[in-house]
């Protein structure tokens, strides 16, 4: 399945990073996508609570069930996986010096270079969104007992 990678949402206007980690998952796993600027942004901003602090858990289950998203494993680092190439899309919640915790998802990879490509992350990616995979590993939080990296699928 193409996909398009200016289609996929990279800059939020809130806190509202899971819900465009969701919104870039359901473009990965169905072609269809939510614009910004449209009223139903908007109305899942304040769904997932994004508007004035950020999207918490709760609020992200209610987004999940809308766009008929669930998790299909979870693992506190990217090695716990254990395909040889990785299945997508993946979230990753990561630790940024100047946003605190940020959720990105994970859409593509190249196996030859190690890279990764990572929507929503422009302070660290290239343009494009390529990072090096081992990269990425200094952005993880360590935090004990949390989990990093959610895969997502379809319900």
């Amino acid at each position: 399945m193409s996909r398009i990678w200016s289609r996929y949402i990279n800059r939020q206007k809130y806190s509202e990073c899971q819900l465009i980690s969701a919104i870039n998952a359901y473009y990965f796993l169905t072609r269809k996508t939510v614009k910004q600027d449209s009223e139903e942004y908007e109305r899942l901003v304040d769904t997932c609570g994004g508007r004035h602090g950020a999207a918490l858990r709760h609020g992200m289950q209610r987004v999940y069930r809308e766009f008929g998203l669930k998790i299909l494993e979870e693992h506190p680092t990217l090695w716990e996986f254990k395909q040889r190439r990785l299945p997508l899309p993946i979230e990753a919640t990561l630790w940024h010096k100047r946003t605190g915790f940020h959720s990105v998802l994970i859409v593509d990879q190249c196996w030859k270079t190690h890279c990764l490509r990572i929507t929503n992350f422009n302070q660290v990616t290239s343009t494009d969104g390529w990072m090096f995979r081992e990269d990425l590993y200094l952005y993880e939080h360590k935090a004990p007992m949390m989990t990093c990296y959610r895969l997502f699928g379809r319900r």
